[in-house]
């Protein structure tokens, strides 16, 4: 069972229930820490198929990245605004001397979320500039900032945002 299975399992137990709701059809949320650690190794999977290092998390990164994602979930707005003014000179603050950044966004109810995130790295990789970013050589640590929040009129329904920047 590879990992991603192993934390659908963990998030959405056969007749599990939400621990905010009596109903039984609601699933669990995944813990953003699980959701992090799910999209590196996915990245990651994907650089051993290419013989390239793997990115090692780095926390710095990962509070800048979180930053964009709970600025796309103010906004509603998934985006790589601020890029080239804030994140990106923010990672040369830290020493490094390349950067990229892949973003996700979307909505889905509380069931489809353990889908929605299964389908983000190969997605990412599906796409050529997405595909850049995870297959660039130079990058040897990355940050990930995952947000979820609930619709305020729809309980069951959740919008999502993740932001990966890449370092090296």
């Amino acid at each position: 069972m590879d990992i991603f299975q192993q934390l659908v399992s963990a998030w959405t137990p056969a007749g599990s229930t939400n621990n905010s709701s009596s109903n039984s059809s609601k699933s669990v949320t995944p813990s953003s820490s699980e959701i992090e650690s799910y999209i590196l190794s996915g990245v990651n999977k994907r650089r051993q198929e290419l013989s390239l290092r793997f990115v090692a998390m780095d926390a710095e990164l990962s509070k800048l990245a979180l930053a964009h994602s709970r600025w796309m979930n103010q906004t509603g707005i998934t985006s790589h605004a601020g890029w080239e003014d804030w994140r990106s000179q923010n990672v040369q603050k830290l020493g490094y001397k390349t950067a990229g950044e892949n973003l996700a966004g979307g909505e889905c109810y509380d069931y489809e979320l353990s889908e929605q995130l299964q389908l983000l790295v190969p997605r990412w990789i599906g796409s050529p500039g997405h595909r850049k970013v995870i297959e660039t050589a130079s990058f040897t640590h990355t940050g990930i900032g995952f947000v979820v929040s609930r619709f305020n009129d729809q309980e069951d329904r959740l919008a999502y945002f993740v932001t990966q920047i890449f370092a090296g």
